[in-house]
């Protein structure tokens, strides 16, 4: 009898700021991507953040869990967690949620890990053109002052439109 031997499991590893928003959402739907392709054994997710040492052992926002739940993804046992120098070698890919999240990981990671780093973003299929309106460009501009909220501790919004 042949020994079917374990495939490899693929490690990305996703990095934001605080690891209690962004980095967990997109962990937890890239695992559940997998999943409903039948590639959950193959790919292990987890997310830190480079500043997660000020949430570490705390649940995702409230905010992020609620976006989740109501998307059919459990956040509610994951935990924030920095980065570490452990992770540059036990991850295939390390994806940066934003360029200041990239420049923070440069600075702690080893050279010959340099080439695991990427951008989230690079991953994201780009959207359908959309007619730039009025509208579309206020819900755009929302959404990135609440994400800056969310970053900031409701420091710095702008209500101004």
């Amino acid at each position: 009898m042949s020994k079917t031997a374990t495939p490899p499991r693929y490690r990305i590893l996703f990095v934001c700021m605080g690891n209690i928003c962004r980095s967990p959402l997109a962990a937890a739907v890239t695992r559940g991507l997998a999943q409903r392709e039948g590639l959950g054994a193959l790919l292990e997710t987890d997310s830190a953040g480079t500043h997660g040492h000020y949430h570490a052992g705390e649940a995702p926002d409230p905010r992020a869990r609620k976006v989740g739940a109501k998307r059919g993804y459990d956040l509610s046992k994951m935990r924030a967690r920095p980065v570490v120098v452990a992770d540059f070698e036990r991850f295939d890919r390390i994806l940066a949620m934003d360029h200041e999240n990239m420049a923070n990981l440069l600075r702690l990671c080893p050279e010959e890990s340099r080439a695991k780093l990427g951008m989230f973003l690079d991953y994201v299929p780009e959207s359908r053109p959309f007619r730039r309106s009025r509208s579309v460009l206020r819900r755009r501009v929302r959404i990135r002052t609440g994400a800056r909220a969310l970053r900031t501790g409701g420091k710095g919004s702008d209500r101004r439109l």
